[in-house]
């Protein structure tokens, strides 16, 4: 009895998953700086002073990602790899976990989905073609 094992076309998988994940990587990164990016520009809530000066800024209204004038939130947000097809964007600021889920200020999750849907479409297009 014979048994034969036919792995031709295996190295064009091998290097299909390679370059899955260097794009998983770059989603990883690409959500990272979207996070950051929603911090940046006009908001419209309320206006405050910032103690101990005489500037003031424009904090979020609900439903816009958080305003950031000191920049800790946003200097946080890092890219962290477990392998090469898993990596982990975290949030050290404590407070970014109330602002997404307690206070409506959603950007992690914003992020996340459009860097994904992104990942996503790139991934279909290049197995199925």
């Amino acid at each position: 009895m014979t048994v034969k094992v036919d792995l031709s076309g295996f190295d064009d998988a091998e290097h299909r998953f390679r370059v899955l994940s260097v794009w998983l990587q770059e989603t990883a990164a690409k959500a990272m700086r979207l996070m950051i990016a929603s911090m940046t520009g006009q908001k419209s809530g309320r206006i405050y002073k910032i103690p101990g000066t005489d500037r003031t800024y424009q904090a979020s209204a609900p439903g816009q990602a958080p305003a950031a004038p000191t920049g800790l939130l946003r200097n946080s947000i890092t890219v962290g790899r477990v392998n090469d097809y898993e990596y982990i964007v975290s949030i050290a600021a404590p407070y970014g976990k109330i602002l997404e889920f307690v206070k409506n200020r959603p950007f992690a999750i914003p992020a996340s989905d459009k860097a994904w849907a992104a990942f996503t479409s790139v991934v279909r297009r290049y197995f199925n073609g």
